[in-house]
């Protein structure tokens, strides 16, 4: 009787006992996982498929081979949390079932891929799963279950192990706030404007650095914010980002596609000229806009969803992420045409500027308000040029460029009226300049475009642009030129509409 009690306390419990010690010591590695959220209705469960490799040495046992199968199994899913004082706590998420069926064989590792369903029974802690992933460089989780394990001992023996219990906890890396990959936008694909209103459709670069693939099966929208400094944790939201179904973010680059909706309010304006700055960057020269612009700390949160089960595992997500800017062209050159006789006024000065759209959308000039400072950005104040694009000085349907479109563009200065007194401080320099036929300033420029829309039905937006330093080209002329000073392109298909007298002081626009 007491040899049959060890024999049945031997079998019970030491196969458990030495498949736990081994499991515990074994470096299981998760090659691939896949996790689809939603798309399943008001079912809170989630589909995962995990592919990962077990070493031999977990199953192996002296002078015996064999092969076994695990027809499918239930258990329990955890996530470990660091507490402040540095304790881990284990929440739990759910019950993962698995249907298939898994075999071993104790000469090889062992290769497993296991789908199955998590039924959600804390949402609570999927939640904060939810967060780490997002904000930790690394997540661990661990699965606890009970499995039958029947065997072929040497092909043959039959053997059988009941309600053997295992667990395991896994790190696997995770997003880490896109610090070293931040998302990046890498195509602008269309814009609509309307009153008060800019929707963008975009494609980003988002890297993922983990094995999991994620895919969202549902649409879900979450408010955008751009902080004013690390102390400012609440910055109004400048917008929605709205992703539609499905979303998949595969282990590497992926570029995902997302619309972001802004509705001018007045809280939000100065946070809104803030972010359009800082995507310029410093300038300095002829240079992409956002050249030298480093990735932009926003906020993303309150996520909203029509799936029940996206809201509530993502309820209280507040996090910080780096956003990269997509260098768009902007300005591209400046030269300047003083005129000894226009027409009947006598001399005048152009001042011609190549500019690009850089929207898929039509955009119109609604007016200008230029500060030229001599030699650059720090330098005196010596011109300053405001303008409202409106009859009858200016013709609106020539301050206008397509979509992508590039055009020269020609401001007529007064600068009897326009000049400041600091041009006469600065006179000795502009002068050896004008000899070199060259001009250099910097410049402060508050462009008012409309983007979209019908004239006047458009979202009507302020762009302030600064440039330390700028060299363009200047050229006399004792008539009004064939083509712009310094090889700019001419664009005959707007001419310059003065005979007409229509209009004032309009611009000439090539």
């Amino acid at each position: 009787a007491a040899a049959a009690g060890v024999l049945l306390f031997i079998y019970l419990f030491v196969p458990e006992w030495v498949i736990q010690m081994r499991l515990d010591a074994a470096p299981v590695t998760i090659r691939e996982a896949i996790l689809e959220v939603g798309g399943n209705g008001g079912d809170f469960s989630i589909q995962g498929t995990a592919d990962f490799t077990v070493p031999r040495d977990v199953l192996q046992l002296p002078l015996v081979f064999y092969k076994a199968s695990v027809h499918g199994f239930t258990g329990r899913l955890y996530f470990h949390r660091t507490e402040e004082d540095r304790s881990v706590s284990r929440l739990l998420m759910g019950a993962f079932t698995c249907k298939e069926t898994v075999s071993i064989d104790s000469r090889q590792d062992v290769q497993i891929r296991a789908g199955g369903v998590m039924s959600v029974d804390r949402p609570e802690n999927v939640q904060v799963m939810v967060q780490e992933f997002v904000k930790k460089p690394n997540v661990t989780m661990s699965l606890e279950a009970v499995v039958n394990i029947h065997a072929r001992v040497y092909g043959f023996l039959p053997a059988v192990l009941f309600g053997i219990s295992i667990s395991k906890a896994l790190t696997i890396d995770a997003f880490d706030q896109f610090r070293g990959n931040p998302i990046r936008l890498h195509e602008l694909l269309e814009v609509e404007g309307s009153p008060g209103t800019a929707a963008v459709t975009a494609t980003a670069n988002i890297f993922n650095p983990t094995v999991v693939t994620m895919v969202m099966k549902d649409d879900f929208q979450m408010d955008i914010a751009f902080p004013n400094g690390e102390s400012d944790l609440h910055p109004p939201s400048l917008g929605i980002m709205k992703v539609a179904p499905p979303m998949r973010v595969a282990p590497g680059m992926n570029s995902n596609k997302a619309t972001v909706v802004v509705h001018q309010k007045p809280e939000i304006e100065e946070s809104f000229q803030r972010f359009i700055a800082a995507y310029m960057g410093e300038q300095e020269g002829f240079m992409l806009a956002g050249e030298r612009s480093p990735p932009l700390p926003v906020r993303v949160s309150n996520v909203r969803s029509s799936s029940a089960l996206v809201e509530s595992v993502s309820k209280g997500l507040d996090v910080g992420v780096d956003f990269g800017v997509l260098p768009m062209k902007f300005l591209s050159a400046v030269s300047a045409d003083v005129i000894a006789l226009n027409d009947l006024r006598g001399y005048s000065v152009l001042v011609n500027l190549l500019i690009t759209n850089p929207l898929p959308e039509l955009v119109r000039v609604k007016a200008v308000e230029l500060h030229a400072h001599h030699p650059d950005l720090d330098g005196d104040v010596i011109y300053e040029y405001i303008r409202e694009v409106k009859p009858p000085y200016m013709n609106p349907a020539h301050y206008k460029l397509e979509a992508s479109e590039s055009a020269t563009i020609s401001f007529e200065l007064s600068p009897t009226m326009e000049a400041t007194p600091k041009v006469v401080t600065n006179l000795l320099g502009m002068l050896k300049q004008a000899t070199q036929r060259a001009v250099t300033m910097g410049i402060d420029l508050v462009l008012t475009v409309e983007i979209g829309g019908g004239d006047g039905d458009g979202f009507v937006q302020p762009i302030h642009y600064k440039n330390k330093r700028l060299k363009g080209e200047l050229c006399f002329n004792a008539l009004p030129p064939r083509s712009p000073c310094g090889g700019l392109p001419k664009n005959d298909e707007r001419i310059h509409p003065l005979a007409d007298g229509d209009y004032m002081d309009d611009p000439l626009f090539w």
